[in-house]
Formats: structure tokens, C-alpha cells, sequence
């Protein structure tokens, strides 16, 4: 959820934000949005809440039914004015708004609406947004019957659908970041898919449960109060079209999420360090390396070849801090 408004009571707020979370990835979204507009009645000028609403109107939403789509863009309007009012940007506000506003085709609302938000703050992920719904509202999009749609939650994905997955949720989260800091977010994510939780007690605790890396990265992914910037539309359902990504995350997740296949057939020339998320030592070109110890685990390697990565990187931790030390 992030950081409470003034205004807001961060407990209750939380507590009901995160109970909401449950049931939209369960995709039991007329029992969210039941939740949502009953505590609305008790918090009526909550970001949060409203935007939390928004979201779920924009999920269940399909084609045939635009007082939904209206309802949702009123609801996040609302959210984004109580977030300005406050002068907080809300960056999920604003690339909700550019979905919504994008599908309704509606550029007067889209320039009156970011005309606002422009006038507090003019970052590069607010012209992006704003970029974004332009381009939907001038170019015709392939649109699917959804008349019929139904949202289910499956219990077995795709590595293509994971890879799908960690991209909405790297442009949610780091969409305004360079290339490396896309990367380190998806590591974090690669990471926790890896390591499950760490310490006693555990912090983060961490669900990574699955039959495959691929629905492992989804447990990860979609746990309730983790990653705040995942579209919870995929979780629901990986064959959405309700979430947004760019060709930039997608190579980025597929980086992420398909490096440790390619340990294999030697092609990494990095090492990621076990001494924590997202820290590296590059290495010089042409030497080819074990990724981790736990990428070799999940793989299933033999136990020579486990004994063999753990040497490996015991050497490289020492090479890591020589060259420290050297510089």
C-alpha cells in the first residue's frame, strides 16, 4: 500500500487494503468491491480506497459495459485529487487513469486530468502515461469478445506467462527507472522465487509455491502486501489483457526469469553476488561462470556438480573482495 495520507488511519486502512488483495487475486471481485464501498462509507476521502475500487472496476470491467469503465475513472479521479491535494503524485493513479482513459477514448477528461497532475510535478513517468493513453486513444487496437469473459485463477502457467507476469510487474514498479533499475527489481523478485523466506522470524516471509519456477514466480509475485505496482488482473488471470507492460520490461522480465536456463549453455558473463539482492561483480569478458549455488540447486544438479558451484563461489567471493580491496 505504501504510505498513508494524513488523513488516513494506516492500520485500518492497510488492514482493509490487504484484505481486498486476497479477493482480487482470488478474482471474487463483486465480494471486493462489496468490501471496498462498505469501508468507503466509514473513510470516504481515502486514496487508497478509492483507488483500490478503481482498480477492481477496471478488472472486472469488458466492453459491453462502459458505466463500469466510467465508474472506475471516477473513482480513480477521486483518489488521484485526494493524492494531490496532499501534493503526492500517485504513479499507479496516473498509469490506471491512462489505461482508463485510453480505452474510453475520452482526451478531453485525459487532458484535463493530467493538465493537474503536470501542474505538481512533470516527472518522465507522468509524460509517459499521459504518452500512453494518446497513443491508445489514435491507434486502433485488436479487440477480443469479451462479452463472455470469465476470470478464474489457474494453478499452472506458462514460463511464458511468467515471464508476461514479471513484466507488468517490473512496469509497475520501476517503470521510471533505467534498464539496471528494472533489472534489480526483477532480481528481487528472482530472488525471493529462489531463497523462499530468510531469517527467524522471516523478513520478508515469502510464499513461493508452485510445481514449476514458473508458478513459483507467480506465488511470489502475487502475494498479498509484496509488490504493490502488480497488475493482480494477471493473477487472477495470465491470459489478461488488462495490465500494461512495454517492450523494455517484457526483454527485461524474459532476462530476469530465463537466465537461469541459460546457465546450461554458458552464456552468462555476470554473476550475481549471494551477499544480497541485486549486488554484482562483473567479470572480465570471456569467463563463463555459475550464476549461484541456487540456481544449480533448483535445477536439480547432482551434488558433485553442487559441490563444485559452491567452490566456485567461495572463489568469486574472494576474487569479489580482493578486487574491493585493490580498489
Amino acid at each position: 500500500m505504501g504510505y498513508a495520507d494524513p488523513n488516513e488511519r494506516f492500520q485500518e486502512i492497510c488492514d482493509i487494503y490487504l484484505e481486498t488483495d486476497g479477493l482480487m487475486i482470488k478474482g471474487k471481485w463483486d465480494e471486493a468491491k462489496y468490501l471496498l464501498e462498505k469501508n468507503l462509507e466509514q473513510f470516504p476521502e481515502s486514496r487508497h480506497l478509492h483507488k483500490q475500487l478503481a482498480q477492481v472496476l477496471w478488472y472486472s470491467y469488458n466492453d459491453k459495459n462502459q458505466s463500469i469503465l466510467e465508474r472506475a475513472i471516477k473513482e480513480a479521479e477521486r483518489a488521484l485529487n485526494i493524492g494531490l491535494s496532499f501534493g503526492t503524485v500517485d504513479y499507479h493513479l496516473t498509469g490506471l487513469l491512462s489505461r482508463l482513459l485510453g480505452e474510453s477514448k475520452d482526451v478531453k477528461t485525459l487532458d484535463r486530468i493530467f493538465k493537474r497532475v503536470f501542474a505538481i510535478e512533470s516527472s518522465a513517468v507522468v509524460y509517459l502515461d499521459y504518452a500512453q493513453a494518446l497513443n491508445q486513444i489514435n491507434e486502433p487496437r485488436d479487440r477480443e469478445n469479451k462479452s463472455s469473459e470469465t476470470l478464474q485463477v489457474t494453478t499452472a502457467i506458462s514460463d511464458a506467462q511468467a515471464i508476461k507476469g514479471l513484466s507488468y510487474l517490473i512496469w509497475g514498479e520501476a517503470r521510471g527507472e533505467s534498464r539496471g533499475g528494472m533489472r534489480a527489481e526483477g532480481w528481487v523478485v528472482r530472488s525471493r522465487v529462489l531463497r523462499g523466506s530468510v531469517g527467524s522470524p522471516a523478513c520478508p516471509y515469502v510464499v513461493n509455491t508452485g510445481s514449476t519456477l514458473a508458478d513459483q514466480y507467480k506465488s511470489v509475485m502475487c502475494q498479498s502486501g509484496q509488490f504493490y505496482g502488480m497488475c493482480l488482473a494477471w493473477c487472477s488471470d495470465p491470459n489478461t489483457t488488462k495490465c500494461t507492460d512495454n517492450s523494455t520490461t517484457f526483454n527485461v522480465a524474459n532476462d530476469v526469469i530465463m537466465a537461469i536456463y541459460q546457465i546450461l549453455s554458458h552464456r552468462i558473463a555476470q554473476w550475481e553476488s549471494p551477499l544480497g539482492e541485486g549486488a554484482i561483480v562483473q567479470i572480465a569478458p570471456g569467463v563463463m561462470v555459475i550464476q549461484t549455488l541456487l540456481d544449480w540447486l533448483v535445477l536439480s544438479l547432482t551434488m558433485v556438480q553442487a559441490g563444485v558451484a559452491l567452490l566456485t563461489a567461495v572463489h568469486l567471493i574472494v576474487l569479489e573482495r580482493h578486487v574491493a580491496t585493490v580498489a
